[in-house]
């Protein structure tokens, strides 16, 4: 398998994974599916203008924080992995469960918004959280786990 550049693990560390070489090359772009899920389901809400499909979203992001599993991780565990070859997504660290939690907030104060008919705030709230899943689908970088990482302190830290 290729190497790992120091960028790639450092962004994984902040998510409070804690991999070696191998399982970074494996897992680097599945731990994207949930992201990439909840980013397009956030999305479409925002185009329907959905407080109700927002709404399903909220109990998604807080098993994905009680569970330290996001639901959507199974498209990959039970399905995906089976023709790559793979093994199973590690569980989520603190720093990725707190980013869920934070989800689950913000999506709720979407869907209050959509249903009191505050659109505007809605959209804005919707179109910052599309932007930042974006951000880590495409770069691995987690905002709410930079977050996390700079008000707790480093998960791991190189020996």
């Amino acid at each position: 398998m290729g190497t790992v550049s120091e960028t790639t693990r450092q962004r994984l560390v902040a998510q409070g994974f804690e991999l070696n070489d191998d399982e970074i090359n494996m897992f680097n772009y599945w731990l994207r599916i949930a992201p990439a899920t909840c980013m397009l389901w956030v999305a479409t809400s925002l185009v329907l203008g959905s407080p109700l499909m927002m709404a399903v979203l909220i109990p998604v992001a807080l098993l994905c924080f009680a569970l330290a599993r996001h639901p959507f991780d199974a498209i990959y565990n039970y399905g995906l992995r089976y023709f790559v070859g793979g093994e199973k997504l590690p569980e989520y660290g603190a720093p990725r469960r707190f980013m869920c939690l934070m989800a689950s907030v913000i999506v709720a104060a979407i869907a209050v918004s959509f249903a009191f008919d505050f659109f505007t705030i809605g959209y804005v709230l919707g179109s910052s959280m599309v932007a930042m899943l974006l951000l880590n689908v495409i770069t691995g970088k987690c905002g709410p786990c930079t977050i996390y990482n700079r008000v707790v302190g480093p998960v791991y830290q190189k020996a």
